[in-house]
C-alpha cells in the first residue's frame, strides 16, 4: 500500500504517539526530497507534462461522455 503526500498528512491528524509524530516527519521529508529532484530533473519533468496531457484527454473524453 502507499499513501500520497496528503494522506500521510491525514493520517499524522489520528495518529499522535512520539514515534507517529517522528515518523510522519521523516515521510514528509522524503516525499520533499523526491518532489525536489523530480521537478528539477528535465527527463522526469518530460515524463511529468506527457502523463499531465494524457490525464487532461482522458478528462476531456469523460466530459464528452457525460
Amino acid at each position: 500500500m502507499i499513501f500520497t503526500e496528503h494522506g500521510v498528512l491525514m493520517l499524522s491528524s489520528v495518529l499522535s504517539s512520539e514515534r507517529a509524530i517522528s515518523v510522519n516527519i521523516y515521510i514528509m521529508r522524503i516525499f520533499t526530497k523526491t518532489h525536489h529532484l523530480l521537478a528539477n530533473n528535465p527527463i522526469y519533468q518530460a515524463i511529468s507534462d506527457k502523463i499531465k496531457r494524457k490525464t487532461d484527454n482522458y478528462t476531456k473524453n469523460i466530459e464528452v461522455v457525460f
